[in-house]
């Protein structure tokens, strides 16, 4: 199990995005964001017409939460069921947490409120 996690996102002039880890090692980051682009965007080019304002109503009824921290488990599952979410790519468990998160949802009142 990998324990890096990434302390800090840096911006270097060419352009390239590097995480930096706890162990001070440096990862450059690959994607499909156009970072030279990017860099080079005005703030004025920014479209903020999707995004609503932040009122001072927002402001006072905002409330700031941490997000449970994910706890690691051994969880039997069939082959062909790992195989297809592994398929799927990157954050294959993620998206296992999500579909179980939904399941959970959907069924939480007919398991607390049983006769």
């Amino acid at each position: 199990m990998n324990n890096k996690k990434i302390t800090k996102v840096v911006l270097t002039e060419d352009a390239k995005v590097l995480t930096q880890r706890t162990d001070k090692t440096f990862a450059q980051v690959t994607g499909k964001t156009d970072w030279a682009k990017l860099a080079a965007m005005k703030d004025e080019d920014t479209d903020y017409s999707d995004i609503p304002e932040l009122t001072e109503a927002f402001w006072k009824e905002a409330k700031a939460s941490i997000p449970e921290s994910k706890r690691p488990v051994f969880l039997r599952l069939d082959g062909d069921v790992l195989q297809w979410f592994r398929g799927q790519g990157k954050g294959y468990q993620t998206r296992i947490n999500a579909i179980l998160r939904a399941y959970m949802k959907t069924h939480e009142d007919k398991v607390n409120h049983t006769p």
